[in-house]
C-alpha cells in the first residue's frame, strides 16, 4: 500500500489534476492504483497528507473522486456494497471493521470460507440498519468460528443498541459460541433484528444457548436452524419478560437443556410472548429431577402461540413432564400442526400443561408415550380441545389420549381418539371433569368410553365407529385423511369433520373372498 500512496502523491504533485474537469478525467487513472488502498484508510491518508502538495479546495475534490472510484463505495446518499474475505483481504480486513465504517442501508457480503478470531465474532451491528450476509446464499459454506469456552467466552453477535428490522444478518453460520450469561450464538438486548436463512449449531450459554431475548427484545427470525446446542435453560432458544420473537420456518435439532430442574431443551419461554409459525422441533431434549418440555418450555406470566408446528421425537428424562411441550403458568394457544413419537418418563409424552387454559385446534397427536397422559396431561388446568386426532399413543398409568388431574376440566368437540395403546382414552382423576360433544373413540386398547365419561356416548353426537382412515397403518404414514365415507367425514357426522384429518380417498372396496384363496398369496 505504501507504494501505491507514493504514487498517488507523485500524480497530485505534478499536476496531473489541476481542476474540477481534469480530475474527473483522470479519475480513471487514478483507479489504477486504488487496490492496494482499503476504503477504510482513505479518511485518514488523503486529508493528512495532500494539503502539503494541494490547495484545500483540490484536497477535498480529490477526496470526493477517489472515494468513489473505490470498489465497494458509493455516491453520497446511496447504500454501498463491501465485500470481505476469510484471509482478510476484501474491503475491509474484519466484519466488525466493515460495521464501523458502514452507513445506514450499506450491504456487507462474506465470501465463503471460515472467519475467526477477533473482528470476526462478538460483533456489535451499532445499531445501524445495515445488511450482513453470505455473498453464496449458503449459510454452510459461511460460517463465523467463534472459539469460545469457559476460559474465553465469545457470542457471535450481540444486538444492544435499538437495531430494528433494517437490520439483517443473513444465510450466515455461527459455530461454537461459549457464553456465561444468556445468549450463545446471539444475544437480542432490547432490539428486534431480522435473523434471516442462518444457522446456529454447537453453541452454549447459561441460557439459551443459540438465541436469547431480553429487556423488551422482538426480532424476526426465518429459516434459521438452531441445533447442538446446550443451556440450563432453553438449549436453543430462550426469551424472558416481555419480549415477543417471531419465528417462522424455523427448525430447532438436538439441543439440550441441563440446569436443575431442566427447562426447554429446544426453547424455553420464561414469562415471553413468543409466536412460532410453521417451525419443527426434532430430538431436543431435557434429563434430570422434575426436567420440563423436551421440546419447549412456557412459563407463568407469558403467552405462547404455535401455528402449524412439528414436534416430532423430543423427550424428557428422569422424573420429567412434557416430551413434546410442557406448559406452566402461560397463555397457551396451539393451531395446526403436530406431535409424533414424543417422550416423557412421567407424564405428557406430547403435552403437559399446569395452572393454564391452553386451547388446541387441529393437532394431530400421534405414538407419543408416556406413564400418563401419553398425548396430553392437564393439571389444574382449563382446556379446549377442538378438531384434534389422537391416534397409537401409549400410556400404562392412563389416559392413552388424554389424562385430567389435579381438579383439571377439558372441553373436546370433534375430536377423534383410535387405536391407541395401553390405558384407556381418557383419564379423569377424582375432581377432575370431561365434556366431550362430537367425538369418535374408537379401538382404544384399554376402552374407549369409559368409566367416569361412559354416560356421553350416544348423546351431543358422540360416537364409538370405526374412523375409517385411508391408510391402514396412519400412524407409521402419517396420513390421517379419512375415506368419503368414514363416520367421521363432515356428510355423516352431523356435526362436521370430527379429527384434523380431511376426507381424502373415496371408500375403499372390499371384494368377499375365502381363506382359501388368501393362502394362495403366501404360498
Amino acid at each position: 500500500m505504501a507504494s501505491a500512496n507514493s504514487r498517488l502523491l507523485k500524480l497530485a504533485a505534478m499536476g496531473a489534476v489541476r481542476r474540477a474537469a481534469p480530475l474527473a478525467a483522470n479519475s480513471a487513472l487514478l483507479s489504477a492504483v486504488l487496490p492496494a488502498i482499503r476504503p477504510a484508510a482513505m479518511p485518514a491518508l488523503f486529508p493528512a497528507i495532500l494539503p502539503a502538495v494541494l490547495p484545500a479546495r483540490m484536497v477535498a475534490l480529490l477526496f470526493a473522486v477517489l472515494l468513489a472510484a473505490l470498489p465497494g463505495t458509493a455516491a453520497r446518499g446511496q447504500a454501498a456494497t463491501y465485500t470481505l474475505f476469510p484471509d482478510g483481504s476484501g474491503d475491509f480486513p474484519t466484519i466488525q471493521a466493515a460495521i464501523d465504517a458502514a452507513g445506514e442501508g450499506d450491504l456487507i457480503e462474506l465470501a465463503d470460507g471460515t472467519y475467526t478470531g477477533d473482528g470476526n465474532r462478538d460483533l456489535d451491528f451499532l445499531g445501524k440498519a445495515i445488511t450482513v450476509r453470505s455473498a453464496s446464499g449458503d449459510p454452510a459454506q459461511c460460517i463465523l468460528q467463534c472459539g469460545g469456552s469457559s476460559a474465553h467466552p465469545h457470542r457471535g453477535v450481540h444486538f444492544h443498541q435499538g437495531e430494528g428490522s433494517g437490520t439483517v444478518l443473513e444465510a450466515i453460520t455461527i459455530w461454537g459460541a461459549w457464553s456465561g450469561q444468556t445468549g450463545g450464538a446471539i444475544l437480542c438486548d432490547g432490539a428486534a433484528p431480522a435473523l434471516n436463512g442462518c444457522m446456529f449449531e454447537f453453541c452454549y450459554a447459561k441460557y439459551g444457548g443459540g438465541i436469547g431475548c431480553l429487556n423488551g427484545a422482538a426480532p424476526t427470525i426465518t429459516n434459521c436452524t438452531l441445533r447442538d446446542s446446550q443451556a440450563l435453560a432453553g438449549g436453543g432458544f430462550y426469551c424472558r419478560g416481555a419480549t415477543s420473537p417471531l419465528l417462522t420456518g424455523c427448525t430447532l435439532a438436538r439441543n439440550h437443556a441441563t440446569g436443575s430442574p431442566p427447562l426447554g431443551g429446544g426453547f424455553c419461554s420464561d414469562g415471553g410472548s413468543p409466536i412460532l409459525e410453521d417451525c419443527t422441533f426434532s430430538r431436543n431434549e431435557v434429563e434430570g429431577w422434575g426436567a420440563c418440555g423436551g421440546g419447549l418450555y412456557a412459563g407463568s406470566g407469558g403467552a405462547l402461540e404455535l401455528r402449524a408446528c412439528a414436534f416430532r421425537r423430543n423427550s424428557a428424562y428422569a422424573y420429567a413432564s412434557g416430551g413434546g411441550v410442557y406448559c406452566n403458568g402461560s397463555a397457551l394457544l396451539i393451531e395446526g400442526g403436530e406431535f409424533w413419537h414424543n417422550y416423557s418418563e412421567n407424564e405428557g409424552g406430547g403435552l403437559t400443561t399446569l395452572n393454564c387454559a391452553p386451547v388446541i385446534e387441529g393437532v394431530v397427536f400421534s405414538e407419543n408415550s408416556s406413564i400418563y397422559g401419553a398425548a396430553i396431561h392437564a393439571c389444574s388446568a382449563t382446556l379446549e380441545l377442538t378438531g384434534a386426532t389422537l391416534l397409537a399413543n401409549s400410556a400404562p398409568g392412563g389416559g392413552a389420549a388424554l389424562c385430567l388431574g389435579c381438579a383439571a376440566t377439558a372441553t373436546l368437540a370433534n375430536c377423534l381418539a383410535a387405536f391407541n395403546g395401553s390405558g384407556n382414552a381418557i383419564h379423569c382423576a377424582s375432581g377432575a371433569l370431561a365434556t366431550l360433544t362430537c367425538c369418535n373413540l374408537f379401538g382404544n386398547e384399554d376402552g374407549n368410553w369409559t368409566a367416569e365419561i361412559a354416560a356421553q356416548l350416544g348423546s351431543a353426537g358422540n360416537i364409538c365407529l370405526d374412523p375409517q382412515f385411508c391408510s391402514l397403518a396412519p400412524w407409521d404414514d402419517e396420513n390421517w385423511e379419512l375415506q368419503s365415507d368414514s363416520p367421521c367425514a363432515p356428510e355423516h357426522s352431523g356435526c362436521g369433520l370430527i379429527g384434523a384429518g380431511p376426507v381424502g380417498c373415496d371408500e375403499t372396496p372390499v371384494l368377499p373372498v375365502s381363506w382359501g384363496r388368501v393362502k394362495v398369496f403366501f404360498r
